[in-house]
């Protein structure tokens, strides 16, 4: 049976999982157990975080990384000073916390720290059931995990913003669902993107670049995929605030990027949200019939998403 902490925590302490995966927790705090073969770099034995750079916690979160640095000395592991800086900046708040500044925040103390090393950090801290993570557009956001507690996101694809909301509605028409299906569920996770009411006010409609009007500029503002697509993308020189010249949208969309031709799948430009660029107008209301075949060109430029 998992144990519990007094504020209600679920620490799992019967099973830190093992796996020998490259870049897991459990063999990164293998390699560093008792403080061997850490370096300068990683924050190792005999460094230690000058106090400025340690976020204040409080008295339950102090409580709490105590009795994470008891149950991992039970199995003979010790956090390095870098690992236990990652830990204290999440404990810090009850916020939602993104990847990038955590790592911000590691890099303060220890300038070469990568964002791999504190992925493990939190990974370690998942595992343990303190918290939990979530895709948010093209960020990865971590979360304090409360046992038995149980909500959803809106986030806004603008700004980032994320709030939390529970529907009572909602979670039992899913339940229902499963019933109907005799399924058992375990778990889900209910994550709506769109724009908050402040971006709402400010921002011109986002439209798929599948309906903008070919001779127009748009805006990439959000893109709607895992990391190998926006990876695939962005190498392409289509990235979130990329401008983008339409030059014919019926099937495939031909754009020119980064002063390059490329061709989008259908598919695939129906998951990239545009708005209007400043120079180049409005963004149509559907695809354009009389432009050229989606394959015209196709030897000129970069083929994506087909």
């Amino acid at each position: 049976m998992p144990k519990l902490s007094r504020h209600g925590k679920r620490l799992a302490g019967s099973r830190v999982r093992r796996a020998q995966r490259p870049g897991s927790s459990s063999m990164w705090l293998k390699q560093h157990r008792h403080g061997a073969g850490t370096t300068a770099r990683q924050g190792g034995a005999g460094l230690h975080v000058p106090p400025r750079l340690r976020p204040p916690l409080s008295a339950k979160h102090r409580h709490l990384k105590e009795e994470l640095a008891r149950l991992l000395e039970e199995r003979g592991y010790r956090l390095t000073a870098a690992q236990e800086l990652v830990v204290d900046l999440f404990l810090a708040t009850e916020r939602h916390q993104r990847l990038e500044s955590l790592h911000e925040g590691l890099r303060r103390a220890f300038p070469e720290a990568t964002v791999a090393e504190v992925k493990a950090a939190m990974r370690l801290l998942c595992e343990l059931g303190v918290a939990r993570s979530f895709i948010a557009g093209e960020d990865l956001i971590y979360e304090h995990e409360h046992l038995n507690e149980h909500h959803d996101h809106l986030v806004c694809i603008k700004c980032g913003a994320i709030e939390e909301f529970l529907d009572a509605e909602i979670e039992e028409r899913q339940l229902a669902a499963a019933r109907r299906a005799r399924f058992r569920p375990l778990f889900h996770r209910l994550t709506i993107h769109g724009l908050c009411a402040r971006c709402l006010e400010q921002a011109p409609a986002f439209q798929p670049l599948s309906h903008a009007a070919p001779g127009r500029k748009v805006r990439v503002e959000w893109i709607d995929g895992g990391h190998a697509m926006i990876h695939r993308l962005g190498s392409l020189g289509v990235t979130r605030g990329a401008i983008l010249e339409v030059i014919h949208n019926q099937g495939a969309v031909d754009v020119v990027a980064r002063g390059a031709r490329v061709a989008i799948g259908a598919g695939m430009a129906e998951r990239i949200f545009v708005s209007p660029d400043g120079e180049g107008g409005a963004v149509a209301a559907g695809p354009d019939e009389g432009s050229a075949d989606a394959n015209e060109g196709g030897n000129h430029g970069t083929d994506v998403g087909h």
